[in-house]
């Protein structure tokens, strides 16, 4: 079974067992068109009782998923997350929505067609803020302004600005600042910051040219 197979089976597994969810983290970025791997689904999920956590692991065990019942409640407890694993060895990550952007986000969600199946993705504006807010790392600072470059005309400026609390290309430069400071060292790392900085600013000269900037 494929990825891609993989993210199917489980979508039309969540579907019919009618557990609010949506895909986020990098499979939701590469689904958008950004060019990147990635080892996991990400999968946030909204479930209030303990019942529908009991029934989730159930059901994914009946499907041949690889899933711990006691670590599924517990993540349940904390509002965190635990993983399911598929007979290939494909490893879904569940995360319980909890924060107010994982609220929005399953708010928000949006659509695309894999292979005949409709698969919920993170909104480009919750996609694009948890890159910079909650994971800041280097590869998702670079799927950040991919997504921004790609989808310059379509992205909701004013409401990505309010999400991130700042001018996120300004807030995505002084995350790149901070991994520069600490890998000084290594030439590779600071080579490919310094792409990222001619991206952001290729995309600032696009947004004076285009669109009202954020």
């Amino acid at each position: 079974m494929s990825f891609i197979e993989c993210l199917r089976k489980i979508c039309k597994l969540l579907d019919k067992n009618k557990i609010e969810y949506v895909i986020v983290g990098g499979l939701a970025t590469i689904l958008l068109g950004v060019q990147r791997t990635t080892l996991d689904i990400d999968i946030i999920i909204n479930l209030i009782f303990e019942d529908e956590v009991r029934k989730l692991v159930k059901v994914l065990k009946e499907a041949n998923f690889n899933a711990n019942l006691y670590e599924a409640l517990e993540a349940f407890k904390e509002r965190g997350h635990f993983t399911a694993i598929s007979e290939e060895g494909r490893i879904i990550d569940f995360k319980y929505a909890k924060s107010n952007l994982d609220i929005l986000t399953l708010k928000r969600k949006m659509f695309i067609e894999v292979l005949q199946t409709k698969i919920p993705i993170s909104p480009l504006e919750e996609l694009i803020t948890a890159k910079l807010k909650i994971l800041r790392s280097q590869k998702d600072v670079e799927d950040a302004l991919q997504l921004m470059y790609i989808y310059i005309d379509k992205i909701d400026w004013k409401l990505l600005r309010k999400y991130v609390g700042d001018d996120p290309l300004k807030y995505a430069n002084k995350i790149l600042s901070t991994i520069m400071k600490e890998f000084k060292d290594e030439k590779h790392t600071i080579n490919k910051i310094r792409k990222l900085r001619e991206l952001k600013t290729k995309i600032e000269n696009t947004l004076k040219t285009k669109i009202e900037p954020p």
